[in-house]
């Protein structure tokens, strides 16, 4: 009878319950095939109360590889904790990074047979060379989650917990950078004066210690202006502004080599 016909019979499971170890192991090592139809009667056995029975099926479905990681993806949220261990072990032996942040997820199952299961896949991965599946998967998670998982791994492998945080590729977002000011350049097409010129603007605002509001005062250019035209004329009820010097044209008197 082939694999298939057996499968369809419906009576696979009742059949392998009344052989004996020897014949139970060679009915399961006889479904170690590609075909989707010996994939989930295997399945179907890591599902069994029988402990012998599923680490068979789980050695035949690591040995299976590549076309049973997604069936045994799909019941790694079994609601069997028996079931969930067995195929977060199988994922692990496989050195399945696709599944790192299941088997991350499983360290604190309800279960503590499932937590155990999720350590062993973890070191599994780790031994299969994806550490840094572990490390993406840690840093893809929120800060205080991330923090949590991985004080959980330090207490119980504080070797892996070192290996898993070198290999975190999630490193922490850099400062946000300082604009930088505009060059001189920039500065003349906007319109705005050159930073650092030579020539200081014609009002500065000086500096108040006292807390009184700051006043302009005068810049360098303001030392050379012109001042107002003398007036011989007095200011209503005051003395000359800027009174005329004595013996030029304004007073009357005669100009100096003109006598």
């Amino acid at each position: 009878m082939s694999v298939d016909d057996r499968i369809e019979s419906g009576r696979a499971i009742e059949a392998l319950r009344r052989k004996n170890l020897e014949g139970k192991r060679a009915f399961i090592e006889d479904l170690r095939q590609t075909d989707p139809k010996s994939i989930s009667l295997l399945l179907e056995i890591l599902c069994d109360e029988s402990w012998f029975l599923r680490e068979l099926a789980l050695k035949s479905l690591v040995d299976i590889g590549e076309p049973a990681r997604l069936p045994l993806r799909a019941i790694l949220s079994s609601g069997l904790w028996y079931t969930r261990a067995a195929a977060v072990r199988a994922l692990g032996r496989m050195g399945d990074a696709v599944s790192a942040p299941h088997i991350l997820d499983m360290l604190e199952d309800s279960n503590r047979t499932a937590r155990d299961a999720g350590l062993e896949a973890m070191r599994s991965l780790a031994a299969a060379g994806q550490t840094a599946a572990l490390g993406r998967a840690l840093a893809a998670m929120a800060p205080e989650l991330r923090g949590a998982r991985l004080a959980l791994i330090e207490r119980v492998d504080p070797d892996l917990a070192r290996g898993v945080e070198a290999s975190m590729s999630g490193a922490p977002d850099p400062p946000p950078r300082v604009a930088e000011a505009p060059s001189n350049a920039s500065r003349l097409q906007s319109g705005e004066p050159p930073r650092n010129s030579a020539a200081p603007p014609l009002t500065e605002t000086a500096p108040d210690l006292t807390g009184s509001p700051a006043q302009p005062r005068l810049g360098i250019l303001s030392l050379f202006e012109i001042a107002p035209p003398a007036s011989a004329e007095p200011a209503p009820g005051g003395p000359l502004v800027n009174p005329p010097l004595e013996g030029s044209h304004v007073d009357g008197g005669i100009p100096p080599g003109r006598n």
